[in-house]
């Protein structure tokens, strides 16, 4: 053989490509635990977006109730469900960043 021919994967840019997107690296396995990640900070920022919206709609509702006092206790409560909603939400938040910091470190090499 005059020279080693190189790897497809190397000449069509796969491994630059895998490692760019976190999906896979170059070399390694398939990183199944990153798209988990995504879909959980993508569904907890929905909810939060939800929650806020409904801080708001709550405020238009009691800005609209023109003192009718029924309406002003139905948008008071709107607003505090939503408000608990969106608490929850953010210690989710939290708790699933910190126990993918614990996952993280496990993976790490020793220093």
């Amino acid at each position: 053989m005059a020279g080693a021919q190189p790897n497809i994967d190397d000449t069509i840019g796969l491994n630059t490509f895998g490692s760019n997107t976190n999906l896979v690296q170059a070399g390694g396995p398939f990183m199944a635990k990153y798209m988990v990640v995504q879909a959980v900070n993508v569904l907890l920022s929905f909810l939060g977006m939800l929650f806020t919206v409904l801080i708001i709609y709550g405020g238009f509702r009691w800005m609209l109730s023109q003192g009718n006092s029924q309406q002003v206790d139905e948008a008071k409560e709107i607003i505090k469900n939503a408000v608990i909603g969106l608490a929850i939400v953010l210690l989710s938040y939290v708790i699933s960043r910190a126990i993918m910091g614990i996952f993280d470190s496990r993976n790490m090499p020793a220093a």
